[in-house]
């Protein structure tokens, strides 16, 4: 996502409550204050049955996640044939790149397919809230971690800073203050 589409913020798999339908995404990012939603398929029958969840439905579309969407497969996964729901694009992982192989593609969207209604957007905001929120979880935990293991020893004897993570935890955390 930092690569292909640009995001400055992803998350995988963020699972928060309060999100329109249910919906989860594999991976959703940001890039100038809008919205890209990607989903990963390994089978044909996983799109196949992803083409069927409920929010998918073009009634629904406004409500759903993304100002873009797209599948991200293996090649053959998803067939020229197949039909796409309206707006949606696929990108299949070939090696170590990324290609466009159907539908929209980003590169070419001055304005996004979808610019969403307020479920839409309130569900956005769920799923950021509850980033920012396990974001402090781990930061309490970084602190423990560094006031267990910064000290000669540490609990289980570990000599020094191991591969310099305490140093840079300490730099992280000090940045945060």
């Amino acid at each position: 996502m930092k690569n292909t589409f640009h995001c400055r913020t992803v998350l995988v798999e963020p699972h928060a409550c309060g999100t329109y339908a249910g919906e989860t995404p594999d991976v959703i990012g940001w890039v100038g204050g809008k919205c890209i939603v990607v989903e990963c398929k390994v089978s044909r029958a996983d799109f196949l049955r992803d083409q069927k969840k409920f929010f998918r439905s073009p009634e629904l579309a406004e409500n759903a996640l993304g100002n873009w969407r797209f599948y991200l497969t293996l090649p053959g996964v998803v067939k020229e044939s197949d039909q796409l729901l309206p707006g949606w694009g696929v990108y299949e992982v070939c090696g170590k790149t990324v290609r466009h192989r159907y539908g929209r593609d980003y590169r070419n969207a001055m304005q996004p397919p979808f610019m969403f209604g307020i479920s839409g957007l309130r569900s956005e905001v769920s799923i950021l809230l509850y980033a920012f929120d396990k974001m402090n979880d781990a930061k309490e935990v970084l602190s423990e971690a560094v006031e267990l293991y910064g000290k000669p020893g540490g609990p289980w004897n570990i000599p020094g800073d191991p591969g310099g993570w305490i140093s840079r935890a300490r730099k992280a955390l000090e940045m945060e203050e």
